[in-house]
């Protein structure tokens, strides 16, 4: 799947940036835990800029593809103003799933 640069929800328009491990880690507010990774992928509402790291060695291009729907799936559901869903990860995730199944399978015409 081709990560979209930008593309709109509502009257919104969102940024799409693909970033090395690095450069995500400059985007967390607040320093990770010891235990915790470098996340995937990352939303932020104040600037309208979700971010998913490029694939590499153990991040395959499937696994950014997913990334990237869980990503939409949280500016979608905060667009609406559903934060609360928005902050249910499980669900976020099994949305995000059903979105790239459905994208991959899309059909146009006969």
């Amino acid at each position: 799947m081709q990560i979209p640069s930008s593309f709109t929800l509502g009257p919104q328009t969102i940024t799409v940036k693909v970033v090395t491990k690095a450069q995500m880690l400059r985007q967390l507010k607040e320093p990770l835990a010891e235990d915790e990774d470098v996340p995937l992928g990352l939303w932020k509402r104040d600037c309208l800029t979700i971010w998913v790291q490029q694939p590499r060695r153990g991040f395959t291009e499937a696994a950014q593809a997913h990334t990237f729907w869980h990503e939409f799936t949280h500016a979608m559901l905060e667009l609406m103003s559903y934060d609360t869903l928005s902050a249910d990860e499980q669900f976020v995730d099994r949305v995000g799933w059903m979105l790239l199944q459905a994208s991959q399978s899309f059909s146009y015409g006969e």
